[in-house]
């Protein structure tokens, strides 16, 4: 029979075979199944490490240059031969009697000197500090815009404006640092990648342990006995 092993007793000359059990047959049954898969997985992972280390390189390098960003920035101001950014105008102290310009005011006239999504304002802290608005172009990937508008904060007159397209190239490479980070720079595609590769690691351990877990159960408990 298949599988049994049959041994000739020399008392009687008669054959005697044994079957082995039916959960030994399941073990090495199971044990052959569940080494397919762990060399299918073994493959799939050899492969796709390449890739996935790659990308979580970028995504750390990235995120360190937004920790140092002052010190990148300057960097890669240096390599490339690009001017840092202006240094933010100051309001002029108004005359007295003078009226304060109303928030609404200063945004319409941020609009009409750049027409885009205003994503951010920042409010002045200081006596002289402008107000700036903030607005994103729809050809940007950044998802707040790399745009600015300066106005007086008395006045409400624009007093400088920074288009992030057409920054300086040192300034255009650090604008990019943010959305290659957050999986941005391509728009859902990247997302969804960058997704993949945040769980890349989890995913990685936990069919690590599974292929560990599966030769473990996979290796006969022992070798069948020989009838004496």
């Amino acid at each position: 029979p298949t599988g049994a092993s049959c041994v000739l007793k020399v008392g009687n000359g008669k054959k005697s075979c044994q079957h082995p059990p039916n959960n030994q047959k399941n073990r090495r049954l199971d044990g052959s199944f569940i080494q397919e898969r762990v060399e299918t997985y073994s493959k799939v992972n050899c492969s796709a490490l390449p890739y996935l280390t790659l990308f979580l390189l970028i995504t750390a390098f990235t995120g360190v240059t937004l920790v140092f960003n002052k010190t990148v920035t300057g960097l890669i101001d240096a390599v490339t031969a690009s001017p840092p950014r202006a240094t933010p105008p100051l309001s002029t102290p108004p005359r007295a009697g003078t009226p304060a310009r109303s928030l609404d005011a200063l945004l319409h006239q941020a609009d009409r000197v750049l027409p885009a999504a205003t994503t951010w304002i920042g409010l002045p802290q200081a006596s002289q500090a402008p107000v700036v608005v903030r607005k994103k172009l729809p050809q940007e990937s950044h998802p707040n815009g790399r745009n600015f508008v300066y106005l007086d904060q008395y006045t409400g007159q624009v007093i400088q404006v920074e288009h992030g397209l057409t920054a300086p190239l040192g300034t255009r490479i650090s604008n990019a640092l943010y959305p290659i980070h957050i999986g941005a720079i391509a728009g859902t595609p990247t997302r969804v990648l960058q997704i993949a590769v945040g769980l890349a690691p989890t995913l990685l351990f936990v069919t690590g342990f599974m292929m560990w877990k599966s030769r473990k159960k996979g290796k006969p408990l022992h070798s069948p006995r020989r009838a004496h």
